[in-house]
């Protein structure tokens, strides 16, 4: 991926990611939780499904927020972090946004809590 400045915590990437069952895969957005892992990114998936969200593991971005639109996501999200996959950073295809400070707190406070760093 080209980009005009590195990676940081928070941004809104697209990646190709395989269907579960390898049957094929699908370029989804994902925000990167570490970047700093040599060539590997740490990237939590997203979805648009918010009728499933887990407030115990879900961070909620919705078209409301007031940093919605530096997201680069086109319809209210959810940032699944129990999702989270490690890939070598070539795989990522765009960076459409970056989240705003609120929701990187949010996330941080969630992925605490997955991780069970309290």
């Amino acid at each position: 991926m080209s980009m005009t400045r590195p990676l940081s915590r928070g941004d809104n990437v697209l990646v190709r990611c395989p269907f579960t069952d390898l049957s094929g895969d699908n370029v989804r957005p994902t925000v990167v939780a570490s970047w700093r892992i040599g060539p590997d990114v740490v990237l939590a998936f997203t979805t648009s499904r918010s009728a499933v969200l887990d407030p115990q593991t879900d961070v909620l971005i919705p078209v409301s927020h007031p940093g919605f639109s530096r997201s680069g996501l086109k319809v209210t999200s959810i940032v699944r972090l129990n999702k989270l996959g490690t890939l070598d950073r070539s795989l990522l295809t765009r960076r459409p946004g970056t989240l705003d400070s609120t929701l990187i707190s949010d996330i941080d406070n969630t992925l605490r809590s997955v991780l069970g760093l309290w």
